[in-house]
């Protein structure tokens, strides 16, 4: 059986869930907003009420590469 090549492979899947998780990100405190581009979903992180610079992140994969790295992104409520 040949192997398909990397165009013909099935696209994973996007798990997407009803309520957003809140991630905070403090890892750049003078630029207002920051982005972050994950695959195909650009994340824009404001400055809340209190100051946090917070998104709303709905897909799976993507809140564990933001909670992978702990230094600059966290799980708010």
């Amino acid at each position: 059986m040949r192997r398909r090549r990397y165009w013909q492979r099935a696209k994973p899947k996007l798990i997407r869930r009803e309520r957003p998780v809140m991630i905070e990100c403090h890892g750049a405190p003078n630029i207002d907003p920051v982005v972050v581009t994950l695959g195909s979903e650009s994340y824009r992180f404001h400055s809340g009420p209190r100051g946090k610079k917070v998104a709303p992140v709905y897909v799976e994969d993507h809140i564990a590469c933001f909670l992978a790295r702990p230094e600059m992104y966290r799980a708010t409520h």
